[in-house]
């Protein structure tokens, strides 16, 4: 797997996406895009045949036996991973500020 192929745009490579440079011409100008970097799920995915929550919890969470760490709450497939009750996990996450007004 050489390239990721994105609808209006040149050949990106992995260092693109990791780089936040595949926006305009790939290589070129810094730009965050948090969609653009999630691509490189496909990625992981396409050589090793397993998700990158998998991989997340097998090789860091679960051998760091971080408990309070997991993959993608909100996706409930990749939160399975982690091994631990979702509802109590979500129940005891932080929870922003909300101002006055």
């Amino acid at each position: 797997m050489g390239a990721i192929d994105l609808p209006g745009a040149d050949a990106i490579v992995v260092r693109h996406l990791m780089s936040h440079t595949s926006e305009g011409v790939p290589g070129s100008t810094f730009l965050y895009n948090g969609n653009r970097f999630g691509e490189l799920d496909k990625v992981i995915e396409g050589v090793t045949s397993r998700t990158f929550a998998e991989l997340i919890a097998e090789r860091i969470l679960q051998p760091l036996g971080l408990r309070h760490t997991a993959p993608n709450v909100e996706d409930a497939e990749s939160f399975r991973h982690a091994g631990l009750d979702r509802r109590e996990f979500i129940d005891n996450m932080a929870h922003g500020i909300r101002g006055e007004g």
